[in-house]
C-alpha cells in the first residue's frame, strides 16, 4: 500500500510552525521589557530622547512596530526592578582591553559566551545576561558591580532598576566583533532573523540568578581577603621605612639640634624656626612592628619632619 504525501499539507505545516515559533519568540521578548511606564521616545539617532507621558503605558503593538523598523521612532524603556534581563554598558573608550577583561571576570561566573552589541555608532557597548528565573536586578546588580571595581573595570556600568535602555534590535542595532566593528547590521536582517539570533545569543549565556548571588558571594570574599593581605603587606612595609628613618635621625640628633639652635638666632625674617623645640633623643631600639604605629608623634618622627624643613636652611658664613 503507497502513501501519497500532500505537499501543499507539509508546506502549510512547516508556515504554520514557524508562524508558532516566531509568536512564541515575540513574547520572550517582549515579557523582557515588562515595565512599560515612563518611557522614552526618539525619531532618529541625531534626535534627542523625549519623555512619554506617565500615563502612558507603551504596547506591545508600538513595541513591535519599532524593533519591526515599521516606524521611525525608537524606543527607550524603564528597567523592572524584578527582571530576568541585566543589561551592562561598556564606554568606547579603551573598550577593546575592558571587553576582554570582562570576559576574563565574567568567566569566573560561568559566563563565557556572551555577545557585544551597540544600539547605535555613538552610545556605549551593551551586554546583556538573561535569567532563568526573574531576579531582583539591584540586589545582583550592585554585587556584581562591586565584583567588577576591584577588578578596576570602572568603565563597564551595570544597569540598576528604574534606569532607562534602549531596546535592542531597533533600527540602528548591531552584533559587534572582538575588533569592535560591526558584523551584522540589524537594518539588513529579516526581523525574524534578528529575532532568532538575539534570542540564542542569550541562551548562551542563561544563568541562575542563585548561582550568580552564590558565585558573587564567593568571589568578593576572596578578593576582600586578598585586598586587606595586601593592605596589610603595605603597613609593614611602610613602618620599617618609618624604623629606618628613625635610625638615621637617631644618628644625626646632635647634628640637626645644632642646626636648629644657630637657625633660631638668625635675624627676624626666620622667627619662624624661632619656635622649633628639638624633641628630646630616643634610642630606636625601642620601637617594634607592633608598637610604631602609636608611635608617629614621637620625638624621632617629629624630629625629622623639623629636618626636612631645614635641610635647604644654612646660617651665613
Amino acid at each position: 500500500m503507497s502513501t501519497t504525501i500532500n505537499m501543499s499539507e507539509t508546506s502549510s505545516g512547516t508556515e504554520a510552525f514557524a508562524t508558532v515559533h516566531h509568536e512564541v519568540n515575540n513574547k520572550r521578548f517582549l515579557h523582557l521589557f515588562s515595565e512599560r511606564s515612563n518611557s522614552k521616545v526618539r525619531v532618529s539617532p541625531a534626535g534627542s530622547w523625549n519623555s512619554v507621558s506617565q500615563y502612558f503605558d507603551l504596547t506591545d503593538s508600538l513595541l513591535l512596530d519599532s524593533i519591526t523598523l515599521t516606524t521611525k521612532s525608537e524606543r527607550a524603556l524603564q528597567i523592572a526592578q524584578n527582571s530576568k534581563l541585566l543589561t551592562l554598558s561598556i564606554q568606547r573608550k579603551d573598550a577593546l582591553n575592558t571587553i576582554q577583561s570582562l570576559r576574563r571576570a565574567l568567566k569566573k561566573l560561568e559566563i563565557d559566551a556572551f555577545e557585544v552589541y551597540e544600539v547605535d555608532e555613538d552610545s556605549d557597548f551593551q551586554v546583556y545576561i538573561l535569567f532563568s528565573a526573574y531576579a531582583d536586578l539591584n540586589s545582583i546588580g550592585k554585587k556584581l558591580a562591586l565584583y567588577l571595581s576591584h577588578l578596576q573595570l570602572f568603565s563597564v556600568e551595570v544597569a540598576y532598576a528604574n534606569q532607562h535602555i534602549v531596546v535592542p534590535l531597533q533600527r540602528n542595532f548591531s552584533w559587534i566583533d572582538a575588533q569592535l566593528r560591526p558584523t551584522q547590521s540589524r537594518k539588513r536582517m529579516t526581523f525574524s532573523a534578528a529575532l532568532n539570533r538575539f534570542l540564542e545569543d542569550l541562551d548562551n549565556n542563561i544563568v541562575c540568578p542563585e548561582f550568580l548571588h552564590t558565585q558573587l558571594d564567593q568571589l568578593l570574599e576572596q578578593t576582600s581577603a586578598y585586598a586587606t593581605e595586601s593592605d596589610c603587606s603595605r603597613e609593614d612595609n611602610s613602618q620599617s621605612e618609618l624604623i629606618e628613618q628613625d635610625k638615621q635621625i637617631f644618628e644625626h640628633h646632635d647634628e640637626i639640634s645644632g642646626l636648629v639652635s644657630t637657625v633660631s638666632k638668625l635675624p627676624k625674617q626666620l622667627d619662624l624656626f624661632s619656635l622649633v623645640k628639638v624633641p628630646a633623643k630616643t634610642d630606636p631600639a625601642e620601637y617594634s612592628l607592633t608598637k610604631l604605629p602609636s608611635q608617629k608623634t614621637s620625638g624621632n618622627l617629629a624630629l625629622s619632619a623639623e629636618f626636612h624643613k631645614l635641610q635647604t636652611v644654612r646660617p651665613p658664613p
